[in-house]
């Protein structure tokens, strides 16, 4: 089984792909627009590539039907004696917490972060500045089509209407910029 990795060829996959590496395209977007903490995030991401290094061929995965516990019984029984069963159990619980946050975003539910996460990211339905489907998606396909050119990725980084964020005292808002008259419902 080799080290899993997401940059190089055939790495570029789509966070909507459903598959293993989507899982991990997944998790790079969560950090990149920081729906999370980087460090919890990072944390998130590490747990699943560790456990996945079980697995050959992450783009064949699709994490809406895998069997996630014998994933982790061959993580847990390739480990053993290497890693503590702390370790093991830790390394589990971060690959099921992304999993199943993966799968919530991935049906549309607008409650895909965790509990603790989603308190700290307060989002108005009427703000203009609320994040929809529909531009966390925008979002992605302009992600993706700077990833194609260096020229693409300098000149969508000075687009004002470009996602933002905005700070106040107590509470971090993410969102892209939408008219104050136009309510951002989830899509």
């Amino acid at each position: 089984m080799a080290e899993v990795t997401t940059e190089g060829p055939g790495t570029d996959a789509s966070p909507m792909s459903g598959t293993a590496r989507g899982l991990l395209a997944f998790l790079d977007f969560v950090i990149e627009k920081h729906y999370m903490r980087d460090a919890t995030a990072s944390a998130l991401k590490t747990g699943v590539k560790k456990v996945l290094e079980v697995e050959d061929d992450l783009d064949s995965i699709d994490m809406r039907h895998v069997d996630l516990d014998e994933i982790i019984l061959r993580f847990r029984n390739r480990n053993r004696g290497k890693l503590s069963d702390k370790s093991l159990s830790v390394y589990e619980q971060r690959i099921r917490q992304s999993v199943d946050m993966y799968l919530r975003w991935l049906n549309h539910e607008s409650e895909w972060l965790p509990a603790r996460t989603r308190s700290a990211t307060a989002v108005s339905v009427n703000s203009p500045t609320c994040t929809s489907r529909a531009s966390i998606r925008a979002s992605l396909a302009a992600s993706a089509a700077r990833n194609e050119t260096s020229s693409a990725r300098s000149s969508s980084r000075d687009n004002p209407s470009g996602p933002t964020i905005q700070r106040s005292k107590h509470v971090h808002t993410v969102g892209v910029r939408t008219p104050t008259s136009q309510a951002c419902r989830p899509t």
